[in-house]
């Protein structure tokens, strides 16, 4: 049954992905959330769940996140999804809101339920609008080093055979990995999309969400990362970069197995190493090097609908 309203006494029967969590969902707006679910009424479930963001004329999911969407368990019929996209639309579009957009999470979290949530938009009338290749990497057993390529191996022995060394790091250096991962997007032409108050904030409704990892030279950082939990399974590099000055070593391959490793020991089973845009395209340099790293390429895909045309 479409609700949009949660009754009094309802429990959710999925975990949502952090980015949909209503404290995510505060930290990127602390007003202007509609949210829709599709119940069982006798087993008092949350089946589905979808939130979305209105401003004027607009509704989006997310506001200002890597993906929003809609939530649910595997349980759910593909009708029953549509319907929820059609009612909430409908009711969305009644508010004056003439376009919404929503980013599904990608496609290597769960394929099952990419494929269902892909179809219901579409069911519903939404277009694919843009699509994004996700390039992830899965943690098991393996070392690091079985799944990359050796030259990347190569890499990784000459940092460490130079006394690089990797660290788990906490979130009292989030400044300077800020500053160092910054200052490097910077050298290509390129700024962070957050600034560091606003990073900040976000990470101060979620701390422990948040890990931050470096390598470090005779005490100087050389490489940084700042990644997110985002579910048990999923861990999402966010931000990551090392000094061009030392482009010779590549500390981040160091980095990143470092943080493979701690995603074994954590039992996280995907390494989100998120997408590689260039403008309006893919930078297909970045991907490459990722595809190098052992990762498998998925798809996050923005689907929109114009309900004013």
């Amino acid at each position: 049954m479409f609700a949009s309203q949660l009754p009094a006494g309802y429990k959710f029967s999925f975990t949502p992905y952090l980015f949909n969590t209503a404290k995510h969902r505060m930290s990127q707006a602390n007003s202007g959330w509609v949210t829709y679910y599709w119940l069982k009424v006798k087993a008092k479930q949350v089946k589905a769940e979808w939130s979305v963001h209105i401003y004027e004329y607009e509704g989006r999911s997310p506001l200002s996140a890597t993906f929003g969407g809609i939530e649910f368990d595997d349980s759910i019929k593909l009708k029953e999804l549509t319907d929820l996209v059609l009612n909430a639309s409908k009711e969305i579009i009644s508010r004056q809101v003439n376009r919404i957009s929503v980013t599904l999470p990608p496609q290597v979290y769960n394929n099952q339920r990419f494929v269902k949530a892909y179809q219901a938009f579409s069911d519903a009338g939404y277009s694919a609008f843009n699509s994004q290749v996700v390039a992830s990497l899965t943690v098991s057993e393996h070392t690091f080093k079985s799944k990359i390529h050796k030259s990347e191996v190569k890499k990784i022995k000459k940092a460490e055979g130079l006394g690089f060394c990797f660290l788990v790091e906490s979130v009292d250096s989030l400044f300077q990995f800020y500053d160092l991962i910054a200052a490097c997007r910077r050298t290509k032409g390129r700024n962070l999309s957050l600034t560091r108050s606003q990073l900040e904030e976000i990470i101060s409704y979620q701390p422990d969400k948040f890990h931050l990892y470096s390598v470090r030279h005779n005490d100087k950082l050389v490489a940084a990362a700042i990644c997110i939990q985002l579910s048990e399974e999923v861990f999402y590099v966010f931000y990551a970069d090392h000094l061009k000055t030392y482009s010779s070593v590549s500390p981040i391959v160091q980095l990143y197995q470092g943080i493979y490793e701690d995603c074994q020991s954590k039992g996280v089973k995907i390494l989100d190493f998120g997408t590689s845009p260039e403008g309006s395209t893919t930078n297909y340099s970045l991907l490459d090097f990722k595809e190098y790293l052992g990762s498998e390429l998925s798809l996050k895909v923005t689907f929109v609908y114009n309900g004013g045309a």
